[in-house]
């Protein structure tokens, strides 16, 4: 697993929630693939986006855990 890049979520990070679509300052949106709930509160924070082969994963600085995400446009 590498770090494809790094940037800042665009709103209110307010956990992960299966329904939400994530989008970075750099202009990329991201959806979880699993179906994951867990409430945390954050303000703009740092994001990273890592990659493993053909999958995708967020990582959300202080979340404590790297999700499986998808990119949408």
């Amino acid at each position: 697993m590498y770090k494809e890049f790094e940037s800042k979520l665009n709103e209110k990070f307010d956990g992960w929630n299966g329904n939400t679509i994530y989008q970075l300052k750099n202009k990329t949106k991201w959806r979880l693939i699993e179906n994951k709930n867990s409430y945390q509160s954050s303000f703009s924070p740092k994001a990273f986006v890592w990659r493993e082969g053909e999958e995708y994963y967020l990582e959300i600085v202080g979340a404590g855990t790297k999700e499986k995400v998808r990119r949408v446009e």
